[in-house]
């Protein structure tokens, strides 16, 4: 109980030590050095954007003076200009009349000349011309009466029109005297016909304000320099990316809010893991391999942000996927790489991107090594998936910046980011093997070489044992595979699972070659010998230094089972014998690919035994050997189901119908000459 106890408080540890240090990486990342500066002040330091900025006042200026350059709209009253000319026409045929009739403006009584608009004085201007004149007057006074009508005359600026008019008469080949009565009697009869639009215009001021392109700033790129002097629109942008102080209740708010994030993404992990805790518990070294390798990537997330002249798509958020990966379960890989991506994410100030492209990544290379059983397949499995997140990464800054060589950059970046992960992993990988005695899938398959001093002693001082280990893993890692555990562990341990058998190679029936020391000895001491076997393996496994993982497979490959024939054997001599006596010390298996052990073990040793070698006979037989180690309740201490029982059945019959199966008897060849 005490050292299950000092195991659960080292996880904890591990966990808060964890906590800890994302709190604090994330808080250095996502919220910057803030300074207490006002607009007007002079700039503490060089400011660069810490993501894409908008320079929100500076572009609100100048959308301000693209409104400002726009004229009021207008609309014209057809209606008005259709009135206006209809009463110079009118006024121009009275002029006609009149011009025929008298040949002084004296002539003209006061009715006359108060119907026509026309003064005397003007009157004895138009009087005075000749016929052809006179049309040329008249046509003049249309035409510039038209245009200025077109024109436009608005009621708030009439000098606006009345000055073009002007203008429109000066162009007219008219004496001056003929230009002035033209404008009078015309000035008299305008009426304004611009209306003033306030939706026109307001329309037209957002159009041009929309054409404004916002100022934008890359990230990285330099906002103000240090030692300039801070204006609103820079403050605006430091206020925005964190740089400006707030009040103290403002930062305690802040850092509850990231510590709560913080906390939700641990217990978001714990919630998935949970049902792993008790094995977490009893592997802490592994436990601890998996915080360390954490701690090093929010190291190395910690360089890059101090470091602000290295790109950070050079991160190498892959490493622990990869390590981790390797180490443990896809599941674990999964979380734990899910969380670095959140908390690389929110030190980077929300990089969405950067976050999507690299969890995608992380999920491609995840599976990629499932079952990975050489170290520079790292760096292989790396490759594909570095063009996978350098082609996402440029498409995507393409659709969001349209800046091409930025784009190819950036995703040049986040390929090095991944092949700079793969080689950190591949270096930290020894590591922490060495520190924390780890068993990884690399170390299993050197363990697998027949020129393993172990393996090569058990194939010269027990070649019996050998053999019989060698298909005891063929029957496990079949049977390991079917139900979903690790083949190549449980192949691993099936090849050393009886090496304490070399203490005394002789005392078991496989090394025996003629004469059999049992027969020599009573029972009780043949027992004593055979339950001996995993003890001594232990200690053999340690001499040669072997995981903690392999002397379990070792001791626990027996549980507590009977040595049943010299039970049997002692019971016929004295019939008080307890059983007790004649069982393995154990422990029982306590995991899945120890329990597949153990009945492969049994089955294979059994079935030499078997004379009817029909397949009804060996399916009855395997039956019968796995149902007896379920009902003397050797399977109760590992997570093992009936279901998972089925199919081991299932593959030990297959493998063996494979290894003994009926030939074919040929005929032999007859001479026919």
């Amino acid at each position: 109980m005490k050292k299950n106890g000092k195991k659960n408080g080292l996880v904890i540890c591990f966990l808060i030590i964890a906590v800890a240090a994302t709190v604090f990486v994330t808080m250095d990342g996502y919220l910057p050095e803030r300074y207490n500066v006002e607009a007007g002040d002079i700039c503490p330091i060089d400011i660069y954007a810490t993501g894409v900025i908008t320079d929100k006042l500076t572009t609100e200026k100048l959308r301000n003076d693209a409104r400002d350059y726009v004229q009021k709209q207008y609309s014209f009253d057809l209606e008005v200009s259709d009135s206006v000319e209809k009463s110079i026409d009118k006024t121009l045929e009275i002029v006609s009349e009149l011009w025929e009739k008298y040949d002084d403006a004296n002539e003209l009584s006061d009715a006359e000349v108060t119907s026509s608009g026309i003064g005397r004085e003007d009157w004895q201007v138009i009087l005075a011309l000749s016929h052809a004149e006179l049309e040329r007057f008249s046509n003049s006074c249309v035409d510039a009466a038209k245009d200025t009508m077109k024109n436009g005359l608005d009621a708030e600026t009439p000098d606006e029109a009345y000055a073009f008019l002007s203008e429109s008469l000066n162009k007219k080949n008219l004496s001056q005297e003929g230009r002035r009565v033209a404008y009078n009697f015309i000035s008299s009869l305008l009426k304004p016909n611009k209306i003033y639009d306030e939706e026109a215009t307001k329309s037209a001021k957002e159009e041009a304000a929309l054409k404004v392109s916002p100022v934008v700033y890359q990230k990285g790129e330099k906002i103000i320099g240090r030692g300039e002097r801070i204006d609103d629109a820079d403050y605006a942008m430091m206020k925005e990316m964190g740089y400006i102080q707030k009040t103290v209740l403002s930062n305690y708010i802040t850092y509850f809010g990231l510590i709560a994030v913080v906390l939700l993404l641990f217990l978001f992990c714990f919630f998935f893991i949970r049902k792993e805790y008790e094995e977490m518990t009893s592997r802490w070294a592994l436990t601890a391999a998996i915080v360390t390798a954490y701690l090093l990537m929010l190291l190395i997330l910690e360089f890059f942000i101090w470091q602000s002249d290295f790109h950070i798509n050079l991160i190498p958020v892959l490493t622990t996927a990869i390590v981790v990966s390797i180490l443990c379960k896809e599941k674990n890989a999964f979380l734990l790489h899910g969380l670095i991506c959140v908390v690389t994410a929110l030190s980077m100030q929300g990089d969405l991107s950067f976050f999507l492209v690299n969890a995608m990544g992380g999920i491609i290379l995840i599976s990629l090594l499932h079952n990975i059983r050489s170290r520079t397949k790292i760096f292989l499995y790396c490759l594909p998936v570095a063009l996978f997140e350098a082609i996402i990464m440029i498409c995507w800054e393409m659709m969001e910046n349209n800046v091409v060589l930025d784009a190819v950059i950036n995703g040049i970046c986040m390929a090095m980011g991944v092949l700079l992960s793969g080689i950190v992993a591949m270096g930290i990988l020894p590591v922490l093997e060495a520190a924390f005695h780890l068993l990884t899938p690399f170390q299993l398959l050197e363990m697998t070489n027949s020129e393993h001093p172990l393996l090569k002693r058990l194939m010269t001082e027990a070649p019996g044992t050998y053999h019989h280990s060698l298909m005891v893993g063929n029957l496990a890692e079949n049977a390991a595979s079917a139900i979903g555990a690790d083949s190549l562990l449980t192949r691993v341990g099936a090849y050393y699972h009886d090496v304490g058998k070399l203490m005394q190679p002789i005392m078991f029936k496989e090394n025996q070659l003629v004469d059999n020391p049992h027969d020599q000895l009573s029972p009780e001491e043949s027992a004593k010998i055979i339950l001996q076997h995993p003890d001594d393996g232990v200690k053999i496994a340690q001499q040669y230094r072997m995981p903690k993982r392999l002397t379990d497979f070792i001791q626990q490959h027996h549980g507590s089972t009977a040595t049943m024939y010299f039970y049997m054997q002692a019971k016929e001599m004295s019939p008080d014998v307890e059983m007790q006596a004649f069982r393995y010390a154990g422990p029982k298996p306590q995991t899945k690919e120890i329990a597949v052990v153990m009945l492969a073990d049994t089955v294979e040793a059994a079935i030499r035994t078997l004379k009817d070698d029909s397949d009804g006979a060996m399916e009855a037989f395997v039956n019968k050997l796995v149902d007896g180690k379920l009902r003397d309740g050797q399977l109760i201490d590992c997570d093992i189901t009936l279901s998972d029982l089925e199919k081991i059945k299932a593959s030990f019959i297959n493998t063996l119908k494979a290894y003994y199966h009926k030939r074919v008897a040929y005929r032999e060849n007859v001479n026919e000459n």
